[in-house]
């Protein structure tokens, strides 16, 4: 089901889209110099959190099994 994601849950989504991101951004050579945050592979907890805090909607997919 697909959820607003609440605070508590915004380091386990952090470590999500930094996986996520990874393959793309080495596949397009992005790099720190190219590409702040490296497609998010890089983005810092806090930067992560002052999207959140300023309003960003966020929503993940919950699976429970």
């Amino acid at each position: 089901m697909i959820e607003p994601i609440q605070k508590e849950q915004m380091p386990e989504c952090l470590a999500v889209l930094k996986q996520g991101y990874e393959k793309t951004a080495v596949e397009f050579g992005m790099t720190e110099e190219n590409c702040p945050y490296r497609g998010r592979t890089r983005l810092p907890y806090p930067a992560f959190e002052k999207e959140f805090d300023g309003g960003c909607l966020m929503f993940g997919y919950i699976c429970d099994h």
